[in-house]
This record gives C-alpha cells, structure tokens and sequence, in this order.
C-alpha cells in the first residue's frame, strides 16, 4: 500500500544496517505477499527489518535523524503496522459479528484479543459438538431451547443467537444415515503432518481470528472461520458469526474440502450431490453456499481448511486467489509455531578438571511464542496486504450484483 503521504514517525536506532539488510538472492518473491520478483515487480529493502518486499507491500514513514529534518523512507507494511500497534487497543469488541465490519486502523484488529467462546450448552467435545450462529438475517427464533424434549436443531433461548447442536436428536438421526465421510489416500500421513503442529485444542488467538473477520468482510458472508480435520471431527481454530468448537466429519463441509488441493466451491448445496442431504442443509441451518481453500502441509497433506459459507445460494464465486491467500498465511502462522518452539541445551562438563568444576548452566533459549499473546511479524505484513485485497474482492462483489438482473 505505497502512498506519497507518511504513515507514521520511526526514529533512526529503529532501523536496519545496510549490511543487516536479507540478500536479495534469498528472496525471489515478495516476503509479505509471495508474489514473484519480475522487471515490473521490482525488490525494495525495508528499513526496519531489512526484508525484501514489493511496492504494494511498503508505505512511506517520517524517519527522525540524527540530526536535521525527519525524511521519509520506505518500510514494509508489517513494520508500518508494528509502529503503530503501540496506539491500538485491545478490546474484544474490535472482532467482526456478522453485524459489524472489520476495525481500523489494521493494527487494532491484528492485535486486538481473540473473539470470546460461549461457554454455555458445551458439552464433551465427542459427544456434544455445539454451535451458535449469530447474524442480522431472519432466522428460526420460536424453537424450543429444551432439547430433551423438543429435539429441536435450532432454537433461541433470548440471548439473540441461533444455537445449532449436532447433538440434537434430529442432527443426530441424520447423521447416523449419512454416507461416512470422505478420506484422503494419505490419511495416515496427513494425519501425522496435523499432529506435529500441535494445534489441535488450542486457545484461540488473534492472528487466525483476524484471518476469519477478513475472510467474511471480503467475501460478504456472515460466516467464516478457520478449522483443522482430525481423526474423527473438525476443530475449529476461529470462527467469525457462528460459535463452533468441533463436528463430526460425517456432518462438516470441511470433509469434502481436504479431498483437493484447489479450493472447494458449493454454490448451491441444495443441489450438490456431496451435501444436498447435510443436516446443516436441510435443518433449520439450511446452509447453502460454501467456500474453502486448503491449508497445505509439506506440500502436499491437506490438514484443514479456511471457509466462508451463507445461507442463501451464490451465483459465482470470484477472487479464489484470497482465499488460497488466507490458508497460506494460517500455514506459515503455524510453520512459525514450530520454529519458535522452545529449545533447551546443556553444556557438556570440560573433559579435565584440576579443580571441581561449577555445576552444568543449562541454556534455556529465548522465551518461546505465547500463542493468543503475540502475532509474528510476518502475520502483520500479510493481514495489511490482505486488507488491501479484501477490498477489490468487496469491490469485485459489488460490481457482479450491479450487473446481476
């Protein structure tokens, strides 16, 4: 997001050596959108980290010498956001409900604490897989809150959310007639490629909860979240508009969407052969659009997936590069978990000794990533980019209703 017009104020201590500056070599694609280097896509230094950035992912900052005047200089957008997150709060309130749109400035929604889970109607997370819809649409709002007795899908009990539970009788009945879900050739090995992340049953935090609030802003869908397909259910990491905290496979879209490594798009899952007979179709749910892009592990092990999905019918999907965008910022996210892991060495005793040597030091690395309480660098410079791209997708949208009949 390249302007003429300052984005701020750093001092000159908060910058990069130009011999600390990332060789160029090292990066044949932007470092915060991936995109590749050409003649016409040419490589910036940013003055702060040093990384090797495109035009559209820098901004220009006040920079405050020495001495003499302040000048302007380039930085990356993720420092730009760094530099401001200083000034951003950190309110829940700040997270997109399917009523409200994404905060700005960026920084307060990439910092901003992760979207509270309801707490009520859970149960163990193999037996009652809960989930609480919340949107300005017209939805069932006369259903029992007694499932006992009622067995009701959906039901209201005057909180103003939709509570949906596959533990109901009826989701339960349709489940047990569903076919089994479908499963990938390399299970086992995608299975092994989820597990080492270590991600599964996580506190939420607000990276992946941003990524799920510029998800549904982009593609203007009440709802929109981030999961991850274990053995037997899908967890959810985030979600945007709905409260989710796992299904069974048998019942989520996200079964049909780990099969490919290209995005998966249901325009109408009334007419769908995979889903036209999902309880989350055919009940009060009545989930009928849905898309998905993959979150690709090593290359090739599906092990979860970022999605949007409504309750009216598309008429065409367009901008399928932000959502592989997304999935790809949730795999370095979690490429970034693992690299920042805690790492313990101790020093080996000297192999002679006159006198009694001290006791072993152990040296215990720095101390490791705290999860909902930090955003890695990289996460901010990605989510500012994708602000950018959430708006010609907005833009694109608005574009194709103009033009519908």
């Amino acid at each position: 997001m390249p302007t003429d017009q300052p984005l701020g104020t750093v001092h000159w201590t908060d910058l990069k050596r130009g011999d600390e500056w990332v060789d160029d070599d090292a990066r044949p694609s932007c470092y915060t959108c991936d995109r590749k280097f050409t003649p016409f896509r040419r490589r910036h230094h940013c003055r702060m980290c040093g990384e090797v950035v495109c035009a559209a992912c820098t901004g220009f900052v006040n920079m405050v010498p020495a001495g003499g005047p302040p000048r302007s200089i380039r930085i990356c957008t993720g420092c730009i956001l760094k530099n401001r997150a200083r000034y951003a709060t950190d309110r829940p309130e700040h997270h997109r409900s399917a009523a409200t749109s994404v905060p700005r400035p960026l920084a307060a929604m990439a910092i901003s604490a992760p979207g509270k889970r309801s707490q009520r109607h859970r149960g163990p997370k193999a037996s009652q897989a809960t989930m609480l819809m919340q949107s300005d649409r017209p939805r069932v709002s006369d259903a029992s809150s007694d499932l006992g007795t009622s067995g009701d899908v959906a039901w209201d009990d005057g909180d103003g959310m939709l509570h949906i539970s596959a533990s109901s009788i009826s989701i339960s009945s349709a489940i047990a007639s569903l076919p089994p879900p479908p499963v990938p050739t390399n299970e086992a090995a995608r299975l092994a490629a989820l597990h080492k992340f270590q991600i599964l049953d996580t506190p939420p935090e607000r990276a992946y909860q941003a990524i799920s609030d510029l998800l549904a802003k982009g593609y203007n869908c009440p709802y929109a979240g981030v999961s991850f397909v274990d053995a037997d259910r899908i967890w959810y990491k985030a979600v945007t508009g709905i409260h989710v905290d796992a299904l069974p496979r048998a019942v989520s879209f996200c079964s049909h969407a780990i099969m490919s490594l290209q995005p998966t798009v249901i325009l109408d899952a009334t007419t769908d052969v995979r889903v036209q007979n999902n309880p989350l179709v055919t009940s009060e749910t009545h989930i009928q659009f849905y898309a998905a892009a993959p979150i690709v592990a090593d290359g090739q092990h599906v092990i979860g997936t970022v999605f949007v999905f409504d309750t009216k019918p598309h008429k065409a999907m367009i901008a399928e590069a932000y959502l592989t965008s997304m999935a790809t910022m949730v795999r370095k996210q979690l490429e970034a978990r693992i690299n920042q892991a805690p790492r313990v060495i101790v020093s080996a005793p000297p192999p002679t000794a006159l006198v009694a040597p001290p006791a072993p030091t152990a040296l215990v690395a720095p101390p490791a990533w705290r999860g909902q309480d930090a955003t890695p660098h990289e996460m901010h410079s990605m989510l500012a980019t994708l602000l950018d791209r959430t708006k010609d997708v907005q833009a694109q949208l608005a574009s194709q209703r103009a033009t519908q009949p």
